[in-house]
């Protein structure tokens, strides 16, 4: 989920000890009937996979669902009196119960700076937040200071953290079942999590799969060796926005086809953003992947181009009834980045087509979704089976193949 504007971000403060690691599972909730209330959203209605840790937070400790979200820095929860809200089956966090938790007020050095906003709420004299995201969700509320543990971690906690608690949050779905009441900010600034950690630990990793996965900090982060390749984040001040992990694009290949980025105009970049399901690619360097798609689908004479479905713009159906399609032969798509012919990602599969049963005949779709811009996303379903480390303080994505299965 990226972020598209803050009036605040908020501090992380945790302590991770330089001799302790900590490793906790992603689970994920998947839905095939996913819909948002928003008629903005242009994305995939009735497909969405979306990756959540379990946190404790206050003394006594509230046990609350958030989503690990790498396109964002701000972490926040759903208070229990935030009206309108997600759609939240699980408890809200209700600040009352908690003996240890501080309301940030806006003379508070994280309310001040070149960042930031000193806000007054209502005459409350309160730290407030807004936060919109580019699928047109939002929150809003007022910066707090509690006890916040990774449910799982062997670490103690010896700081408070700041977050945000909602008071106003929409639109209504945007979380699958209604269980996730927040989100956990781990973007590229130093107000997200990994940011306000020790400078030794200032790395994390995540491992995805179709079901779960885990996320690790400090020193259970996996020893870089030759098994990884490593790709160097964007700048800050070239990135689009300041807490993205973006990558440059140098080269794709769709099978044997290199697609000549030549005639593109601008820099091509992507985001790897584990909040989002979907991926989504720019629309020039799209209309070239797909040009190259059909050309390669074109000698595949049991295929024929179909109008888009779901969301989905370039589908084939299939000649013959069974289901799935014995004998389509689906290319590898590539990305390359800087740094050589070995420097790249590679999808196939399911990761990047998707089989539907039309009127009992199969319909194969490219699930890679085109967006207007320059920029893409890498989602979190394209990144199953990749274990990723970031690297805060290099600035680096070190990434490997591997069994996320946790």
């Amino acid at each position: 989920m990226t972020t598209i504007y803050i009036t605040l971000i908020i501090f992380v403060l945790i302590n991770i000890p330089n001799a302790a690691g900590v490793t906790v599972p992603l689970l994920a909730l998947y839905s095939e009937n996913y819909k948002n209330n928003s008629n903005k959203l242009a994305m995939v209605r009735n497909y969405k996979i979306q990756f959540y840790v379990t946190v404790m937070v206050g003394k006594p400790p509230q046990k609350q669902y958030v989503l690990v979200d790498t396109g964002s820095d701000i972490t926040w929860l759903q208070g229990s009196t935030c009206q309108p809200c997600f759609a939240q089956t699980s408890d809200k966090f209700t600040r009352e119960m908690s003996k240890t938790l501080e309301t940030v007020s806006w003379k508070d050095d994280i309310c001040d700076g070149e960042d930031f906003i000193r806000r007054r709420s209502k005459g409350m004299g309160r730290c407030d937040y807004t936060v919109n995201y580019d699928d047109h969700c939002y929150s809003s509320g007022y910066v707090v200071r509690d006890y916040f543990r990774l449910l799982g971690s062997r670490s103690a906690i010896t700081k408070k953290l700041y977050f945000g608690i909602a008071t106003e949050a929409e639109p209504n779905g945007a979380f699958i079942n209604g269980m996730i009441g927040g989100i956990l900010g781990m973007g590229n600034t130093v107000h997200s999590l990994i940011g306000q950690i020790s400078k030794e630990s200032r790395r994390f990793s995540v491992c995805l799969d179709s079901r779960r996965g885990s996320l690790s900090l400090g020193k259970d982060v996996p020893t870089i060796d030759g098994t990884f390749t490593n790709v160097d984040f964007i700048e800050q001040k070239y990135r689009e926005y300041a807490w993205h992990y973006e990558l440059v694009f140098s080269g794709v290949r769709v099978n044997n086809q290199i697609v000549d980025l030549s005639t593109v105009r601008n820099m091509q970049r992507i985001i790897i953003d584990t909040g989002s399901t979907n991926t989504y690619i720019g629309g020039q360097l799209y209309d070239l992947m797909t040009a190259a798609l059909k050309e390669y689908f074109f000698q595949q004479h049991y295929l024929t181009i179909s109008n888009g479905h779901n969301g989905y713009n370039l589908c084939y159906l299939y000649s013959g009834n069974i289901f799935p399609a014995p004998d389509v032969i689906l290319p590898e798509v590539r990305f390359y980045f800087p740094g050589g012919e070995q420097v790249f990602m590679s999808f196939q599969g399911g990761q990047i087509f998707k089989e539907y049963r039309i009127n009992r005949s199969p319909l194969i779709c490219f699930k890679l979704i085109r967006q207007e811009g320059d920029s893409s996303l890498l989602g979190g379903e394209q990144l199953y089976g990749l274990l990723l480390v970031f690297d805060f303080k290099s600035q680096k994505l070190f990434y490997r193949s591997q069994d996320c299965r946790m």
